[in-house]
């Protein structure tokens, strides 16, 4: 309608810029305070989070049990958004970030945005952006092969042979150890996990 296109032409005056919208996944670990539950379940909810893309999106109700059956794969929490703001978790990878609770987080690229994955630990935050383009590998695959190529003397070029290693080192750095499982301390040092298809509770003396 026209109003939405004064208000469009209104937000571009004062400089705010609209937000786009991508697919994104995001896969989280370690061990999550029972004090602590709603307030992820709250980001979770601000930031669409659903089981799959276009499903519905996480409840206001969800419980313990809820949160490890339907949303527990191999062992780590698994949610994803089909229109991720920017193609992040913005709430739920700062709650991370607050109580160092280690995740993955991977995004589509979109339009002129390229893909990105994320890796979060305690002790590390690595970011990598994966063009659409393969420019940088066209270099790397240059540079190989003129540093490669044997010619009568059998002479290797060093040069180029370390300028290809340093542009994949660029585009692919050492990642992160994997995600550890998911698990919720309750009260009285009391774990809940999800091994395999089971809940699982084990107390502090580590007796089921």
């Amino acid at each position: 309608m026209w109003y939405d296109l004064v208000w469009l032409h209104i937000l571009g005056l004062k400089g705010i810029k609209m937000s786009d919208n991508f697919p994104s996944e995001i896969k989280i670990g370690g061990e999550l305070n029972i004090a602590n539950f709603k307030e992820l379940i709250d980001c979770l909810i601000e930031d669409g989070a659903s089981h799959e893309y276009g499903n519905v999106q996480v409840s206001p109700t969800c419980t313990l049990d809820e949160l490890l059956e339907k949303y527990t794969e191999n062992e780590v929490l698994v949610f994803k958004n089909s229109l991720a703001v920017w193609g992040e978790f913005e709430n739920t990878e700062k709650f991370c970030k607050k109580y160092e609770m280690p995740y993955d987080r991977w995004s589509d690229h979109y339009c002129e945005y390229s893909a990105e994955m994320v890796y979060f630990r305690p002790d590390i935050c690595l970011s990598i952006v994966i063009d659409s383009d393969e420019c940088k590998i066209g270099e790397i695959r240059k540079d190989l092969i003129e540093g490669l190529s044997f010619d009568c003397s059998h002479v290797i070029d060093r040069e180029k042979i370390m300028s290809a290693l340093a542009k994949m080192t660029a585009i692919c750095p050492e990642l992160p150890q994997k995600l550890e499982r998911f698990k919720i301390v309750k009260i009285g040092d009391t774990v809940i996990e999800r091994r395999n298809s089971s809940l699982v509770r084990i107390n502090n003396n580590n007796t089921r």
